[in-house]
């Protein structure tokens, strides 16, 4: 792989077409993006000098590092709103940054098939999920043909498996997370808790003393306040967002949605090894599967295997190619704090608990 001066790549492959090694290591990464190179160099097998280097030559397959947050546990519900546009989307781009501000935004994604955008939010309140959708459509104006709406009640992460193809299963070792039958523990913030979330979120590899700058608190509070989030399980877990073209949203609508018929959806998830996780909702749909699929010829296979096994419980089925991730961060970020992190372009991307710890 050729790599240039900044970082990018002039002969990207894509995920699939990497070797063993290259996807074993991103597997680790999007797992716990946080661990050392020594620590991933032990899991493989291989010097961690080599592992370093292989960090910089994988960069151009990650668009950003991130924190994966129990927002449940905060009392926030997560709502989804899927729009198609009317007419041309040529201003979607102005549609988009009159709308990624919004205090209840965290994530906006371009899409082809069915839908021009994805909207994702967070609640607290009724009231909230009013004024909300009152804001994002008085932004779009008179733009919106179509505008779905998705409440999620539970998802489950299956350790972002697009990164091996059915052969290499011997490597994954993939626990069920975020289960939706169990009750969540609610979690009380506080000030130091919400400014290294809003750090983390920028980048969740940037280093501990980085984040004590940023924060203002010193290291060994960074630590303890990291370490305790993570035990309470509003960090759940470390990960990022592959820059990839080839990550499709299934939907699908059920005849019967009782328990047992939602865990063999479930559980279908779990032994396919594209899937990257299966959210459970409420609205037009009974639940959503984001898979990796390199070309048609995979994602028809997943669409028809799942048509197979479990098709005499499906109403309907539809597919949208989420092609570019616009924003995705996991904590409600002041625009302004944003906006000074990037201005001092903090170069800290790749985490190493040999230096700092």
């Amino acid at each position: 792989m050729k790599i240039n001066m900044e970082g990018g790549s002039e002969t990207k492959k894509s995920l699939s077409e990497l070797d063993l090694v290259d996807k074993r290591i991103l597997y680790h990464l999007s797992k716990n993006s946080r661990q050392s190179y020594k620590d991933v160099a032990k899991k493989i097998g291989k010097n961690h000098r080599f592992v370093q280097k292989k960090y910089m030559e994988l960069a151009p397959y990650i668009k950003r590092y991130m924190p994966v947050v129990g927002y449940q546990h905060l009392g926030y519900t997560t709502i989804t709103f899927y729009i198609q546009l009317t007419g041309s989307i040529k201003n979607i781009d102005k549609i988009i940054e009159s709308v990624k501000y919004l205090p209840e935004v965290n994530i906006i994604i371009k899409t082809q098939g069915g839908y021009d955008l994805i909207v994702g939010t967070l609640f607290k309140t009724t009231k909230d999920i009013y004024e909300g959708i009152k804001n994002i459509r008085r932004d779009f104006g008179d733009n919106i043909r179509v505008f779905d709406t998705l409440i999620h009640i539970g998802a489950s992460y299956f350790g972002h498996r697009y990164l091996n193809p059915e052969s290499e299963k011997k490597i994954l070792d993939i626990p069920f997370t975020g289960d939706w039958t169990k009750e969540q523990k609610v979690i009380h913030m506080n000030n130091n808790k919400n400014k290294i979330l809003k750090v983390l979120a920028t980048n969740a590899n940037i280093r501990n003393d980085v984040i004590a700058q940023e924060t203002g608190l010193n290291p060994i509070q960074v630590r303890k306040i990291i370490r305790d989030m993570e035990e309470e399980r509003l960090i759940e877990e470390y990960s990022f967002v592959p820059n990839s073209p080839d990550i499709y949203r299934i939907f699908v609508r059920l005849y019967n949605a009782n328990e047992d018929v939602i865990n063999k959806f479930r559980q279908f998830g779990y032994l396919n090894i594209e899937t990257i996780q299966v959210v459970r909702t409420i609205g037009m749909y009974t639940l959503f599967y984001d898979i990796y699929a390199p070309n048609n010829f995979a994602l028809m296979k997943w669409s028809n295997q799942l048509k197979k096994e479990l098709g005499d419980y499906i109403v309907e089925q539809k597919i949208t190619n989420l092609w570019y991730i616009e924003r995705f961060t996991y904590y409600h970020i002041d625009p302004k704090v944003l906006k000074r992190l990037e201005e001092k372009k903090l170069k800290n991307v790749f985490h190493n608990f040999d230096k700092t710890e």
